[in-house]
């Protein structure tokens, strides 16, 4: 008998409430929820591009956040992996992008910094064969560098490749194959993209005219002059030109800066720097950390970090070493401008540079420092439900983000005050 009139209303109605009690349901099971905090990206003036993981459908959140007003705008990406170390973040004053794999592919969101307008979507690598993780290189990810970023694939069967992007148009206008696979070392400089493998050094023009490689076991950048060791020789290549001069025999660390218009190299075994117009410095070491950076800008004061862990001032104009702290194997020694910043476990101190005197705190809970959380007189520190800023200098908070940003509490240093 079919149903007419009043019944059928009742019927209807109780399809709707049935529809939006399920669709409700759905609504709240399936909406999106941050999760742990992943890592960020440094910005001057307070900021920090930040990413987290959603915890309902492996998502990710991409967040502007002001260290002093707090959340920006926040907004959500399909997923977000990258190398363990490496970040998938770039951002300028045109774009915000994060990387991620999708549909095997690497894909790329751009947002306006301002606003978290979405800009545009970049597909990478669709001549490649798909891949699950989208040819996501197991050593960098991406290299932001002012108006440019550069993304680093690696497919299963061939060599590492870059891509060029432009954070103003939202376009590659290039991409290059490296000669073999992996990463050891990245440097940008205004004019070239420098990418050091195992056994070689590739230099790319920024805008993808030449690209070039040679030879070597260590690398470092400075200004625009490239620094490689092939068999035991230090070699100096001015990068616009590829004209080259001998730095001597040793055995380079891969480590090196200017001071004074002169060139500095570190060497190893024993530890020494090298000045490029005569004369070494021993350092009272058997060799140095593993891929050294000098902490500093190579003012006249600077910290190096020796295999043992030892921090040693050097004073570049003196060619003396001024002070020593005895920290520990492991620890990072990172340049903050007018501070090194040693992380060592828990503990984290600011050196000043010219006398070796420490401020300490303990920053228990929180990830790895890292070259990307530090920015305009600020690092960053990560906790898994919350963020928290420190002035480099004094380690007191500038500002704080999230349900439980991290806490610090103060701490002596253990190697007590730097011998002198």
């Amino acid at each position: 008998m079919p149903i007419r009139g009043p019944k059928v209303l009742l019927a209807c109605g109780c399809l709707v409430v049935l529809l939006a009690g399920t669709a409700g349901w759905w609504m709240i099971r399936e909406r999106p929820k941050a999760g742990p905090y992943l890592d960020v990206l440094a910005l001057e003036g307070d900021f920090v591009v930040a990413i987290r993981s959603e915890t309902t459908r492996g998502r990710a959140f991409v967040e502007m956040v002001d260290g002093k007003q707090g959340l920006r705008w926040q907004a959500l990406v399909p997923s977000y992996r990258v190398p363990d170390g490496a970040i998938g973040v770039a951002a300028n004053d045109h774009a915000v992008t994060v990387r991620f794999p999708r549909d095997g592919r690497t894909q790329i969101f751009g947002f306006a910094p301002g606003t978290a307008q979405k800009l545009g979507t970049l597909i990478l690598g669709n001549e490649l064969a798909k891949e699950p993780d989208g040819h996501m290189s197991p050593d960098v990810a991406t290299i932001s560098a002012g108006p440019d970023a550069f993304e680093i694939l690696e497919p299963d069967l061939g060599p590492t490749r870059v891509y060029e992007v432009s954070l103003l148009h939202g376009i590659s206008s290039w991409h290059r194959d490296l000669p073999t696979r992996g990463v050891e070392g990245a440097w940008p400089t205004p004019a070239h993209l420098v990418i050091e493998q195992p056994g070689q050094v590739t230099v790319l023009d920024r805008d993808g005219a030449e690209q070039w490689s040679r030879a070597a076991d260590e690398a470092c950048v400075v200004d625009e002059t490239l620094v490689v060791s092939s068999t035991d020789e230090v070699v100096a290549i001015a990068l616009d030109d590829r004209a080259e001069r001998s730095l001597g025999r040793g055995a380079f660390a891969g480590a090196c800066g200017r001071h004074a218009g002169v060139l500095v190299i570190a060497l190893d075994h024993p530890a020494r720097l090298r000045f490029a117009d005569g004369g070494e410095l021993p350092l009272g070491g058997d060799g140095l950390a593993t891929s050294p950076t000098f902490a500093g800008d190579l003012a006249r004061y600077e910290p190096v970090m020796l295999a043992d862990g030892r921090v040693i001032g050097v004073d570049l104009e003196a060619r003396t070493i001024v002070w020593t702290i005895a920290s520990e194997p492991g620890a990072t020694l990172l340049p903050a401008g007018v501070v090194a910043l040693l992380r060592q476990g828990e503990l984290l101190a600011s050196i000043d540079p010219r006398t070796g005197d420490a401020i300490a705190v303990r920053t228990p809970g929180t990830l790895p420092l890292r070259p990307q959380h530090v920015a305009g007189g600020g690092v960053w520190l990560i906790g898994e439900r919350g963020l928290l800023e420190l002035d480099v200098a004094t380690l007191e908070p500038r500002g704080t983000f999230g349900k439980r940003p991290p806490e610090v509490t103060s701490a002596a240093v253990p190697w007590g005050s730097a011998t002198r």
